[in-house]
């Protein structure tokens, strides 16, 4: 069984891009992820367990939901003999776990070494390659890990001199249809601007296509790069109200690493009103509601959705849920963002993130297959 798994591993995974669409190269998933002793002796695992526990939860529902011709959840990781079913009893086992030690003093999920006992340990090894050919260095076995956030910026339910800029909802000839039906119209309005032709003005009066796309919220135009950087926003309205916007779908101009600042990329994204931060989910699947500090973005068409990953650096441990996705990681074998929460300033992030390593060793937890029940050891 062993050698047939090393015979497949070798054979290459077909790396995928935007959407899953195969990008024609191909990657030995075996030289990138193996199994190592865990080395938990004497590890501070930093995770608070209900937050791991809630992150857990949310994205095993999303995998028990997963719609069929969604690439697969298991990635790359199925080419090592790690299945669907691994990683939904893998998140089961963390939410079981949790629930049985309510009510008690244990804090198993802290705990390095039943940690140590249940959990298989697959070292991953970063694509350096690939980092250094996007000017990015990395020591061996180093994971670049980013943070992003939800800014909160205030706004206007109309344009004002202080909101010159707005989010726009999806062009009329789209709305109501489903990415697919979508695109599939003849002249797909959405793919022909770039993000500098709609903040220069497209959709407004005397613009090239005035009117064929409807603002959801004003606010400065600084604020709009940075909801297109990270994805979501929370916008504070006069009258102490507030709204969340996330991105809905792109013009398909893929993102450029080599184009700086990031205000220049061509990249564009419509948004829509949400309930609160969400990741990603496959088409038809709505994404799990990110937890600070747990969820996880990086390339889940690759290495795939749902995982249990333990970031280590200096003897610390946090747990994470990769669980949302973004331009920047399709594909990318190297890097991890950790979503870091809803903040008003810099300053406040800074201050909330300062003890985030930004270059941490990384391993894949799967539970083993021989691991007792959850509550074996406990004495009644």
């Amino acid at each position: 069984m062993i050698l047939a798994l090393i015979a497949k591993a070798a054979l290459g995974w077909q790396l995928l891009g935007p959407g899953g669409v195969p990008t024609g190269a191909s990657v030995d998933p075996a030289s990138m992820v193996r199994e190592e002793p865990t080395g938990w002796s004497g590890a501070l695992v930093q995770t608070p367990s209900e937050e791991l526990a809630r992150a857990a939860e949310r994205a095993l529902a999303r995998l028990s939901d997963w719609p069929a011709g969604a690439p697969a959840p298991n990635g790359m990781l199925a080419a090592l003999g790690v299945s669907e079913g691994d990683l939904r009893q893998t998140l089961a086992w963390i939410v079981r776990v949790h629930q049985e030690d309510q009510g008690t003093e244990e804090d198993r999920l802290r705990d390095p070494a039943f940690l140590e006992a249940n959990l298989r340990y697959l070292r991953w090894e970063p694509d350096r390659t690939d980092a250094a050919r996007r000017g990015i260095s990395l020591e061996t076995d180093e994971l670049r890990l980013t943070r992003y956030l939800v800014w909160s910026v205030a706004g206007s339910p109309v344009r004002t001199e202080r909101a010159p800029a707005a989010l726009y909802q999806l062009p009329d000839q789209e709305l109501g249809l489903t990415e697919d039906q979508a695109a599939a119209l003849p002249d797909l309005l959405r793919s022909r601007l770039t993000r500098q032709q709609v903040l220069a003005g497209a959709f407004l009066a005397g613009g090239s296509c005035e009117g064929r796309a409807q603002p959801l919220v004003w606010m400065r135009e600084e604020d709009v790069h940075q909801a297109l950087l990270q994805g979501t926003v929370r916008v504070d309205l006069p009258g102490g109200r507030h709204r969340f916007y996330t991105v809905h779908r792109s013009n398909g101009i893929a993102w450029d690493p080599s184009v700086r600042p990031h205000t220049a990329q061509a990249r564009y994204w419509y948004f829509h009103e949400t309930d609160g931060p969400r990741g990603w989910g496959p088409a038809g699947l709505t994404g799990a509601a990110l937890v600070p500090g747990v969820s996880v973005a990086g390339d889940v068409f690759n290495l795939g959705y749902g995982l249990l990953i333990s970031l280590e650096r200096d003897g610390v441990r946090r747990l994470v849920v990769l669980e949302d996705t973004g331009g920047a990681f399709q594909p990318n074998l190297f890097q991890l963002d950790l979503y870091t929460g809803v903040f008003r300033t810099q300053a406040d992030f800074a201050r909330a993130t300062a003890a985030v390593p930004a270059r941490p060793h990384a391993g894949i937890l799967v539970l083993r297959q021989t691991a007792p029940p959850a509550d074996a050891d406990r004495v009644e």
